[in-house]
């Protein structure tokens, strides 16, 4: 009788120290629940228009082979989730699905896209599909209209109960589009006034929707029509003024000047490659009293069309992809504008400033 105590006791801890040695070793396994580590690349932030942070929140999207988008399958061959915190906050801490991995060590895939799906954000293209999502365009003043919304993308990781996620192999973030930010300023030999300055985009570098790219293993946005849109485009396409005031005293606003470069924002266009082109636009008076006087449509609009063609060669770079950043200054004169190029990085990130001399 003296010995069954001791006996009780050690069949106790040897329980408790075979569990704490299973929690200790690779964290998941069979008969455990799928847990992401994830990050946003370069320590960036998606932002809105207003160059406030936007919430992280992605759709996390899981299959196993064969059931990309494929919703009669259930748990866990096909189900999306959308984490209660941005996904920046489960680099440290995985991200818990509660789902298990599925038996016979099938593979896992999971990719993600930011921002998650919301009325006036992002809306499937068909209903109840994951494949493609169409980018809601706003009324011109919104955080969410063409050039303006933020998509990150996070491309396919696989695991499963032999192999399963672990800190190591994290899904990570990246910005989808291209970011461009304008200044302007005036040509030290113009004699005129100049305000209402807009910049025109082509129906290709239109983001209008975010498509499940099988190939990629990634969302990736894309073009949707043949519209195109205007950076700062507070005009109707006839040239009708839509708003009265300032409208929270935007640079759209602002008269442009020789001392030095009005920033004129930023905007998000699809990747554009070796090249890009837009039309910069803008309306000249020959009195500063004439932009009070006199309609716009009354005032002379200058319009020119550009193409800056990306060099190759030591002291600059070939094309302009997803997840960059580029500053183009514009100095714009009666008749034409010259301009320059400088790469920068894209919030935090690690890219180095190139200086680009593109031509018109």
């Amino acid at each position: 009788m003296k010995t069954f105590p001791k006996i009780l006791i050690c069949t106790v801890l040897c329980a408790v120290s075979a569990a704490c040695s299973k929690d200790a070793g690779a964290g998941a396994g069979a008969g455990d629940t799928i847990r992401l580590w994830s990050g946003v690349a370069d320590h960036t932030a998606a932002q809105t228009k207003s160059g406030t942070t936007r919430e992280l929140k992605p759709l996390l999207v899981f299959w196993t082979d064969g059931h990309f988008d494929d919703s009669t399958v259930g748990e866990p061959h096909f189900f999306t989730r959308i984490p209660e915190l941005p996904i920046d906050q489960y680099e440290q801490t995985p991200y818990n699905t509660r789902v298990y991995y599925p038996n016979n060590q099938t593979d896992v895939h999971v990719a993600g896209l930011i921002p998650a799906p919301a009325a006036g954000v992002l809306t499937p293209t068909v209903a109840g599909s994951y494949a493609s999502f169409d980018i809601v365009p706003g009324d011109g003043n919104t955080d969410d209209e063409y050039g303006v919304l933020d998509v990150l993308a996070a491309g396919t990781q696989t695991a499963n109960s032999a192999a399963p996620f672990s800190a190591a192999q994290k899904l990570t973030f990246r910005h989808a589009l291209t970011k461009l930010i304008f200044s302007a300023r005036l040509s030290n030999s113009m004699s005129k006034y100049v305000k209402y300055v807009t910049v025109k985009f082509p129906a290709e570098l239109t983001p209008s929707r975010v498509d499940w790219d099988a190939a990629a293993g990634a969302y990736v946005p894309a073009a949707g029509g043949a519209e195109s849109f205007v950076f700062g485009n507070y005009w109707s396409d006839d040239g009708v003024h839509l708003a009265d005031n300032d409208r929270a005293n935007g640079s759209f606003f602002y008269q442009v000047s020789k001392d030095y470069y009005l920033d004129l924002g930023y905007t998000l266009i699809l990747p554009p490659g070796d090249h890009l082109d837009f039309i910069v636009q803008y309306r000249v008076a020959d009195n500063m009293s004439d932009f009070d006087t006199h309609p716009v449509e009354e005032l002379r609009l200058v319009e020119v069309p550009v193409r800056i063609q990306f060099p190759e060669g030591i002291n600059s770079f070939s094309s302009l992809g997803a997840n960059e950043s580029y500053l183009i200054d514009l100095i714009l004169d009666l008749y034409d504008i010259h301009l320059t190029g400088k790469l920068l990085p894209w919030e935090d990130g690690g890219y180095v400033s190139v200086p680009v001399h593109p031509t018109l």
